[in-house]
């Protein structure tokens, strides 16, 4: 569940819908209650804080507190990325805080080829992906998958300039298929075409290749620093 399926620009709307949400898991339990972007919802404020703000709050700690007195069988789960910014009074009414960790060098090795092994056409060797991995260490999830987009512009991009291609057999669902792949003047196979004279069904997508992937990985930096982990490790303690 999200902030924006629960606020509204209706005076008393918003906690009304976290009043039904919570009767709905009563009615529904076992059941698990999960807020995403709990900081959205319930945000922390000081002296400019609106009625409204408050009496969302108000109805989500009432909610909270008879889920914990009433024995019903709700668990209520929430997530954020700026833990800092979400009510104090809020985070208090929860039981744990679970610190989720940026992946290790085998998750991304794993992410790198879900997001471009498994689906693209590339050049990419089986000890290059572990290569990768390494340099994308404090990289999140979104950030491999920026970087393996940014890959795939780059190569796509190769084909506007490319006056070089060959002929390549491909298989596909129909059999074998002759594609038009761009390539370099000294490959022996190399025919000088432009891009206009090719039929599009008769183009083959270039390779990602790893200088692609390196030139991305040095263009997109990760989004969270090194302090921000510190930030989070320390919150959760």
């Amino acid at each position: 569940m999200s902030p924006s399926n629960l606020l509204s620009k209706w005076l008393g709307e918003s906690e009304k819908k976290v009043k039904d949400l919570f009767k709905r898991a009563r009615e529904r339990q076992p059941c698990i209650l999960f807020f995403d972007h709990i900081d959205g919802l319930c945000e922390k404020h000081y002296n400019t804080e609106s009625e409204t703000s408050r009496r969302i709050k108000n109805e989500f700690l009432v909610q909270m507190r008879s889920v914990g007195q009433d024995n019903s069988n709700v668990l209520v789960f929430a997530a954020t990325n700026i833990p800092w910014t979400a009510d104090t009074v809020i985070l208090q009414s929860f039981d744990r805080r679970i610190y989720t960790p940026l992946s290790d060098v085998n998750e991304r090795v794993a992410m790198f080829k879900t997001h471009l092994g498994f689906s693209n056409y590339h050049s990419i060797r089986d000890h290059e992906w572990m290569q990768l991995a390494q340099k994308a260490e404090n990289y999140s999830g979104t950030d491999i998958d920026v970087v393996c987009r940014e890959a795939l512009v780059q190569s796509i991009r190769r084909l506007h300039s490319a006056i070089h291609f060959k002929r390549v057999q491909i298989p596909n669902a129909y059999g074998p298929q002759r594609f038009w792949l761009v390539c370099s003047p000294l490959d022996p196979d190399a025919q000088e075409l432009t891009l206009n004279e090719i039929k599009s069904k008769e183009l083959c997508e270039p390779p990602v290749t790893m200088k692609n992937m390196l030139t991305a990985l040095a263009t997109h930096k990760p989004i969270v620093d090194k302090a921000e982990i510190v930030a989070y490790t320390m919150f959760t303690r």
